[in-house]
């Protein structure tokens, strides 16, 4: 309701620009050139406009199967987290720099082996060796990723006998770190596994870790602020975290600076031009200062 209507794309399709982007500039030899990451190239519609005065929304009832492999999914993943965990309390002599190349190389070669074995589990399925979902029926994020590198690599008039081993060489390139949405994720969970061997944590993070990662590492680079959780805001600004995010210019806030927040809230509030609120009174009307707190109520 804050944004009328207006959201990011979900975060494979941000990725997918990211990594589509470095691999233009790694065919022309500028791998480490800096991405170009304007909020208007990943959320939909015009963010800087005057919008309609009203916002009319349905709300469609989620398939039980489809949140059913929603959770069996995000419990995989926190399964696997949890191994790790337990390999990182034993790991006292690895450095920030071991778990953060060990990290950000690790998605290319994710991504590789995810490709490669959907059409095993997809024929397996197709002859009753496991139960056929919705799942099956369409292509993984990962083979969308790799068809868009494809295209890439096409436009670049690369062969098509080239095409194939060219993708895996760039995806197991070192360069490969330096995309934004890699990198910020790689050292997050480079920061946990600093904390974890050196005992800073007993306990594996919680099953939304993952997915406050993912989220924070794939919007930060687009947002001019961000409220995230207390544990992830302590690492970003751990070093060398801290140094790589200023890049971006980026505020952070979490409920540990909740008063940091709302004195940035205030600061935007105050620096409003006297004509600019006559214009947003005018198009809204008298009452659109007024807090939407009814969104909070039963």
């Amino acid at each position: 309701m804050l944004s009328h209507g207006l959201s990011f794309c979900d975060h494979e399709t941000i990725e997918r620009f990211q990594i589509c982007e470095h691999a233009e500039n790694w065919l022309s030899g500028k791998e480490n050139k800096k991405l170009k990451l304007h909020a208007d190239s990943v959320i939909p519609g015009n963010i800087n406009a005057w919008q309609d005065k009203f916002i009319f929304s349905i709300s469609f009832p989620e398939k039980q199967d489809w949140i059913k492999d929603l959770r069996k999914m995000r419990q995989k993943t926190h399964k696997g987290l949890t191994r790790v965990f337990q390999r990182w309390q034993n790991e006292k002599d690895r450095t920030f720099e071991d778990w953060y190349e060990e990290e950000s190389m690790a998605f290319g070669r994710g991504i590789l082996q995810t490709y490669i074995g959907h059409p095993v589990r997809l024929a397996k399925a197709s002859v009753g060796r496991t139960k056929l979902t919705i799942n099956y029926l369409f292509p993984p994020p990962s083979a969308i990723l790799i068809h868009s590198i494809h295209d890439v690599f096409r436009k670049a008039e690369i062969q098509d006998l080239e095409i194939r081993p060219k993708t895996v060489e760039y995806l197991t390139f070192p360069s490969l770190k330096n995309v934004p949405f890699n990198k910020i994720s790689s050292m997050l969970y480079a920061a946990m596994a600093r904390k974890v061997a050196k005992g800073g944590r007993r306990t594996p993070p919680d099953p939304g870790f993952v997915t406050d990662v993912r989220m924070i590492s794939v919007l930060l680079p687009y947002c001019d602020a961000m409220f995230i959780d207390n544990e992830c805001h302590s690492y970003l600004s751990e070093s060398p975290l801290s140094e790589t995010i200023s890049d971006y210019q980026t505020e952070i806030f979490s409920q540990n600076a909740k008063q940091d927040f709302l004195e940035y809230l205030d600061k935007i509030e105050s620096e409003a031009s006297a004509r600019h609120l006559r214009k947003v009174k005018e198009v809204y009307g008298e009452t659109c200062a007024e807090p939407y707190t009814t969104l909070y109520e039963k």
